[in-house]
């Protein structure tokens, strides 16, 4: 008998009995193995191993591991091992003369040209050894592919959020396979577009919604070009930039009880109520105090981002902004509270500094871009590109086991089956608590398993709501083109959509409590939770009509909702901080686990965004790949700097 372990790449060693063996000491034994190209087309393969006794013993030499390279020929092994040899030859020649390299034709294998090599010289150790003769015969299954390689190494990827799909294009372009594995039932993570129906505009963003034009995000719009510019890529799926208004002269600050048009960032302790606040701040603008605030810290961040947060987390990671501007900057705790709460969120002070410096370094552009019919057409093309047939939606990971063969077994579960599988890299693309979650992994070190329980992640909570007109548009005061009202009623911010300004028919607008303030509505029912949106909604349009002078109604308008409850659906929300995390725990919730490493936008400074996911995925290429790799880029333009 002979026994194969089945392995994601490589075949291990067959074990023979010596009574199972011919009179002429010839045994074939047939194993099916699934292969797979870097198109990821399917093959089927036959494996036939033919062991040879040797003097003196009863049993034969065992066969030495076999190696996952595939001849395509119908021949069976025989003593003339030139013949197969030949016509593997044949066959190249004729597949590199019909076949381009990069592009495979339906039903036409296509091999690499180093397989070659790696054929003769295994044949040639095997054979003059006389020890082990192998001819695998590859058996074509629809329109497919067929890779030889037996230097190519697999890398599993549990995530198919931006990290993951980021890391997995990184990776085939260095030649690599990927698999991803994905819990949920699309890809994106916290990209997420929902769309009400197929009619234009009628949609919202539950995850990411806008990307500020600065230097530090031009590896998000590298990335963009580079999906664009793939060959591969249908003109359907291409991503089309459109402006993200951030601010309009027609939205609403709501504190207290005054409602005004005044910009939030020009909101004063006076305009907005705050009696307690001293005397010399009182006509102090919100934007002015945080300027001052902050500027000390970020002066430079811009341009020399790097080395610039480095040294903040070291010297001021361990403080709250509270706590600096009352001991270092000498504020008055009141005036702390008053932009805390209205350019923040309750208890946002409560966090590291670090947390409000990035923040206000990406909130401090002025340009802004979104993508036209939804975030998730940039993780769709994504996944496009890396090949659907690499990713298993609906596969929950619940084994990840280290191998005595220095692999990773995976297994995951799916509605309709389980799924095991082994690779030589893995790459958790998940926050803490799904990674915690896993039950039947490897228990790390003492600090590594502290990073991963300290990272707090607040909840974060949208609804998007469908109207029948854009009636915040059609306001005879004039009407709000995009951009966000604040308040401090619990719905937090009110944005309206960038996009079909102007138009008529139904709109959607969304609210977007955070942490504290979107705490509050999870235990509520969803009955519950779409009433008080309404209502309060209802509540900053309550004296106001519209060009016809017809007084608003909000619930009259209301048509249906959609929400996302980002701690339940994928158990994560939005990264906080606590003083000393950053400087204490990022770095070893960061360092790769033996060969299982570690992604995702909160192992990156800027974790709100999804920069941070695509700069982990880079950082964790590098790992892997021990050498420097580029962010992806115009492929045009990646061809012209190569040659």
């Amino acid at each position: 008998m002979v026994e194969f372990i089945r392995m994601e790449g490589w075949l291990d060693t067959p074990v023979m009995s010596g009574e199972e063996q011919t009179q002429d000491n010839r045994k074939v034994n047939i194993l099916h193995w699934k292969g797979r190209h870097r198109n990821q087309r399917q093959w089927r393969t036959e494996v036939a191993v033919t062991g040879r006794r040797e003097r003196g013993r009863r049993n034969p030499v065992p066969c030495r591991p076999v190696p996952s390279c595939a001849v395509f020929a119908d021949v069976l092994v025989t003593k003339r091992v030139i013949v197969a040899v030949v016509m593997f030859a044949c066959y190249l020649l004729l597949t590199m003369l019909l076949v381009d390299r990069e592009r495979v034709r339906p039903g036409m294998p296509f091999l690499h040209r180093t397989s070659l090599l790696n054929f003769f010289f295994y044949a040639s150790t095997s054979f003059d050894q006389k020890n082990t003769c192998l001819l695998i015969i590859g058996q074509r299954l629809e329109n497919s592919a067929i890779i030889l390689n037996m230097n190519d190494h697999n890398i599993g990827i549990v995530g198919a959020g931006l990290a993951g799909l980021y890391s997995a294009l990184l990776l085939q372009e260095k030649g690599y396979t990927v698999k991803i594995f994905e819990a949920a039932d699309r890809v994106g993570g916290r990209v997420q577009t929902h769309h009400f129906t197929t009619d234009e505009n009628q949609y919202y963003e539950a995850g990411a919604m806008r990307i500020p034009v600065t230097k530090l995000q031009d590896t998000i719009f590298s990335l963009i070009r580079y999906v664009n510019s793939h060959e591969r890529l249908p003109q359907t799926m291409a991503i089309r930039l459109i402006d993200y208004i951030c601010h309009h002269e027609g939205n609403y600050s709501h504190f207290g009880s005054t409602i005004s048009r005044i910009p939030v960032t020009d909101v004063t302790p006076a305009s907005a109520g705050w009696i307690d606040v001293p005397e010399p701040y009182q006509n102090r603008s919100a934007g002015d105090l945080l300027n001052s605030a902050l500027e000390e810290l970020t002066q430079g961040l811009n341009n020399d981002f790097n080395d610039r947060i480095e040294w903040i987390v070291k010297n001021y990671d361990q403080c709250t902004l509270r706590c600096y501007l009352i001991e270092h900057k000498n504020w008055s705790p009141s005036v702390v509270s008053f932009l805390e709460a209205t350019l923040f969120y309750p208890n946002a002070f409560s966090c590291s500094i670090i947390d409000a410096c990035i923040k206000n370094l990406h909130f401090s552009s002025k340009d802004w871009k979104t993508i036209d019919q939804g975030m998730s057409r940039l993780t769709d093309a994504m996944a496009y590109l890396v090949g659907h047939e690499n990713i298993t939606l609906g596969a929950n990971v619940t084994e990840l086991i280290n191998t005595g063969n220095q692999r990773v077994a995976v297994k995951a579960k799916c509605s309709d089956r389980v799924i095991s599988a082994e690779f030589d890299r893995v790459i958790l693309a998940i926050p803490p608590p799904a990674l915690r979650s896993i039950t039947n992994r490897p228990r790390w070190s003492t600090r590594k398993e502290l990073a991963i329980r300290s990272l707090i992640m607040e909840p974060a909570y949208k609804v998007g709501l469908r109207f029948k007109t854009r009636f915040w548009e059609q306001l005879s005061s004039g009407g709000s083109m995009g951009g966000q009202s604040e308040t401090d009623l619990p719905i937090r911010l009110l944005m309206y959509p960038s996009y079909g300004m102007g138009t008529s028919g139904p709109g959607v607008l969304i609210i977007y409590p955070w942490f504290t303030d979107g705490q509050s509505w999870i235990p509520l029912t969803v009955e519950q939770r779409q009433g008080l949106a309404l209502d309060f909604i209802a509540e900053l349009y309550q004296d106001q009509c519209d060009q016809y002078g017809n007084k608003i109604d909000v619930h009259e308008q209301f048509i249906e909702a959609s929400e996302v409850i980002w701690s339940e659906s994928t158990g994560s929300g939005l990264t906080a901080p606590q003083p000393g995390h950053l400087s204490t725990h990022l770095e070893w919730a960061r360092n790769a686990e033996n060969n299982i490493f570690f992604a995702g936008g909160h192992l990156s400074y800027h974790y709100d965004w999804i920069l941070g996911a695509a700069l982990s995925a880079v950082q964790v290429v590098k790992d892997i790949l021990q050498a420097d790799v580029q962010p992806l880029s115009d492929v045009s333009m990646e061809k012209e700097s190569r040659s």
